[in-house]
């Protein structure tokens, strides 16, 4: 293992990379091993020779803290593994379970273990007593074991020729899948004898899945770009897919792992595990790798080491179980803040039956597209209902006429139910809504009354929004802040008085300001403008303005506004 001065300053961790040439020296390797030396200083690469890898004796390997090492056609996994079991490096990737990956039986069987979802399969051993006669191959499909299947592998993953199988209606027949050179294509053939097969009940390919959750998936079926590469795409995994990443890594000990997943009626199944493997032409992936390789490197070598880089952007959002036992994707937190200077607001929704209810809509509803709501705003038709819940109230415990819920609730559907005081202000409002028998379409005359056979009544109540004690105190400080004796522009004193904290809002707030009693009288005259203007309009009959809200009310508004800013 590493010594205990692995990854100081006087001795990088040794990363040591044993595999074939082919794979050593490939683009996608030789890009995250130059990411790995480029960003992380404390990081040295060792690539083994694969001269030394074939005829050279372990003892004669060079010595690392932590090897990158996978198998490929030709690669001696064993002698590989007496290396590990001499110098015992840090494993990125298991070496004995990669033995598991060269049987795709074994692949299977594992997965079923640790209760990875796989596709449904067979397996015929060629030669075996029974087997070959269980084996009924159509020009279609094949029937093993009494099941119809599409698709055929190896049981040696080295070996690529996979044949897929379509249906008469598609031509029948089948093709014959292997790794791509050049521009060449699978074409279909005739369906010929085999050695040991693992038979898939799958009807397309699987889509290769990287640690860094990006998937490729082949443009179309046995294609080839010009040069000889598979058309590839990125696609997002859901929740459930993720988790099945982390399983498959988990259950083969591969940091690094590919695995190949297809996706059938809303469902994810595990067709084949690759080992280390790449996702080709994909800048995110070289980024994401190195960084979690460095990272796993250091916290495994050198934990003392802190790194010195960014974390590039990477999809990692947590996975959690709900109560109902459904794993969701949790994407982000949503805060909802309130400010201590006014009250919560409220709002209330209930079925209403009592006549009073009735009596009250049919005097205030509207017109046109507003006949099946009322909407109750002035002080007088609020006390009108605040009066009907009231009666309503008294008769509940005589003939049970009224509200349906219980006595508790209808007293918290009237705000201010019980208080005497006069109601006023424009933080309280009422609406109530009729809903007809025959739906929103049926014919309600202007004018025409109407009361609980014709349909329903929904009491829908809004309150809430004043001001605290702390608001109060809030606003009345600024108030005077800004309403000073002195008629001209800020000072550096005034600055320093009211923005001791340097507030740059505040300042800038300032600045603008000017003088600040010159400001204040400008906006008392606006203010009184603006009433001068409602007044006028208040002797216009019917008038309304924006949101339906009447002149009166906006007049009252405003005096009011005038009258606190006036005495402040």
């Amino acid at each position: 293992m590493a010594s205990a001065e692995a990854g100081s300053p006087r001795s990088p961790i040794r990363l040591g990379l044993c595999a074939m040439a082919k794979k050593a020296k490939s683009k996608p390797m030789t890009a995250i091993l130059t990411r790995l030396s480029r960003k992380f200083g404390h990081i040295r690469i060792l690539v083994f020779e694969e001269r030394d890898i074939l005829e050279q004796p372990v003892e004669a390997w060079p010595v690392v803290d932590a090897l990158i090492s996978f198998y490929s056609h030709g690669f001696p996994l064993e002698k590989v593994a007496q290396y590990a079991e001499l110098r015992k490096p840090f494993l990125v990737n298991d070496l004995i379970s990669q033995r598991l990956l060269m049987n795709r039986q074994k692949v299977y069987e594992r997965l079923r273990e640790r209760e990875i979802p796989v596709v449904r399969y067979a397996v015929c051993h060629r030669g075996d007593a029974g087997d070959d006669d269980a084996l009924l191959e159509a020009e279609d499909h094949i029937v093993l074991k009494r099941r119809h299947l599409q698709q055929a592998k190896p049981l040696d993953a080295d070996d690529h020729n996979i044949r897929i199988y379509f249906p008469s209606t598609a031509g029948g027949g089948s093709v014959r899948l292997f790794r791509q050179a050049a521009s060449t294509i699978s074409r279909r053939a005739a369906c010929g004898g085999w050695a040991s097969f693992v038979y898939e009940g799958v009807h397309g390919y699987g889509w290769p899945l990287t640690s860094s959750s990006e998937v490729a998936r082949p443009g179309r079926q046995g294609g080839a770009r010009p040069e000889g590469k598979e058309m590839r795409c990125p696609v997002i995994l859901t929740a459930r897919e993720k988790i099945i990443a982390k399983k498959v890594v988990e259950a083969f000990n591969q940091t690094v792992c590919g695995f190949d997943l297809l996706r059938a009626n809303g469902v994810s199944y595990v067709c084949d595990v690759n080992g280390f493997s790449f996702v080709k032409s994909s800048e995110k992936y070289y980024d994401d790798c190195a960084f979690i390789l460095a990272t796993l490197l250091t916290q495994a070598i050198a934990p003392s080491l802190s790194l010195s880089v960014s974390c590039p952007s990477m999809d990692r959002p947590p996975l959690v179980r709900t109560t109902f036992g459904t794993v969701m994707e949790l994407r982000c937190l949503i805060a909802v803040i309130r400010h201590s200077d006014r009250t919560s607001k409220q709002k209330l929704k209930m079925p209403v039956y009592g006549k009073e209810f009735y009596r009250l809509f049919n005097r205030h509803r509207g017109d046109g597209g507003r006949r099946f709501e009322a909407k109750l705003k002035k002080p007088a038709a609020l006390q009108e209902l605040l009066n009907a819940a009231r009666s309503i109230l008294m008769q509940a415990g005589h003939d049970g006429d009224g509200f349906k819920e219980s006595p508790k609730e209808d007293r918290s559907s009237s705000p201010g139910a019980g208080n005497a005081r006069q109601i006023s202000g424009i933080n309280r409002k009422a609406q109530l809504k009729f809903a007809p028998r025959g739906g929103q379409g049926a014919a309600l005359a202007p004018g025409a009354e109407v009361g609980a056979e014709d349909g329903d009544l929904l009491l829908v109540l809004k309150w809430g929004g004043a001001l605290t004690e702390e608001g109060r105190a809030q606003a009345e400080k600024l108030g005077r802040a800004f309403s000073m004796s002195l008629d001209r522009d800020f000072t550096e004193a005034d600055v320093q008085q009211i923005a001791p904290d340097g507030s740059a809002a505040l300042i800038r707030a300032m600045c603008n300001l000017g003088n600040p009693k010159a400001a204040c009288r400008g906006m008392r005259d606006g203010i009184e403008a603006l009433i001068a203007q409602l007044e006028q309009m208040e002797l216009q009959p019917a008038t309304q303005l924006y949101h339906g809200e009447t002149v009166e009310l906006a007049l009252g508004r405003w005096q009011k506004a005038l009258e606190r800013f006036s005495t402040r």
